[in-house]
């Protein structure tokens, strides 16, 4: 999966370079473009595709449909966001989530892979209006995984941000924890954290064990944005 999964990164990438620089298309319209084509390749070049990796694609190419242009105004994502994700129907399950059948009540929400080491391990639902997440598998434990690691190897300050929707605004750089209960072994050896106020006693909280324990310096969302 990891091959394949980096085969539809780089390829939506490429097509949405040509689209901007040799379309003079704005970012934004020429992601919406290569959303297309990306899946118009996948589905001329490969076999179907089950599990969560086919849920995302789905999810990838519904980010497309002109009635959920609301959802993407309403995330302040709409521009400068390269990535694949995207939205599906979804029903809250226990403690996770999973796609809603054909005329089940259910919400929108935005669809997030997470990844391990660039390998697609989960899927992460977050609602548009309640920001609140629910995982696919269950396994998923952060989103922001090569941001870590970058943080632990360079000393480099890592912004941890309190919900998915601000990572979103931020372009995905840096990390959200999504399972507090393996929050201090993911941030072991990272040596400065910036975060919100909202989330620095859980950080606190997590961090506690680490050695050294990390330096956490509180920022306003709108100055976490900036330094993303």
């Amino acid at each position: 999966m990891k091959s394949r999964w980096t085969d539809i990164v780089g390829y939506f990438g490429e097509r949405a370079a040509i689209a901007e620089y040799d379309g003079c298309l704005p970012r934004a319209e020429a992601e919406k473009q290569a959303i297309g084509e990306t899946y118009d390749w996948l589905r001329s070049h490969a076999e179907p595709v089950a599990g969560i990796f086919g849920e995302l694609l789905l999810a990838f190419r519904w980010r497309d449909d002109p009635e959920l242009e609301g959802c993407c105004a309403r995330l302040g994502v709409n521009h400068g966001l390269v990535g694949i994700w995207g939205f599906d129907a979804i029903v809250v399950d226990g403690e996770g989530y999973r796609p809603a059948f054909p005329s089940e009540p259910s919400r929108v929400a935005a669809i997030l892979p997470v990844r391990e080491r660039s390998t697609l391990i989960d899927l992460v639902a977050c609602g548009i209006n309640s920001q609140r997440h629910a995982l696919r598998l269950g396994v998923g434990e952060v989103l922001g995984d090569s941001s870590i690691d970058d943080a632990r190897e360079t000393g480099s300050p890592l912004m941890v941000f309190d919900n998915i929707i601000n990572w979103l605004r931020g372009c995905c750089h840096g990390a959200v924890i999504l399972d507090w209960r393996h929050a201090g072994d993911r941030l072991d050896g990272v040596r400065q954290i910036v975060t919100r106020e909202n989330t620095a006693p859980l950080l606190y909280g997590a961090t506690r064990d680490c050695w050294p324990p990390p330096t956490i310096n509180v920022l306003g969302l709108t100055e976490m944005n900036h330094a993303a």
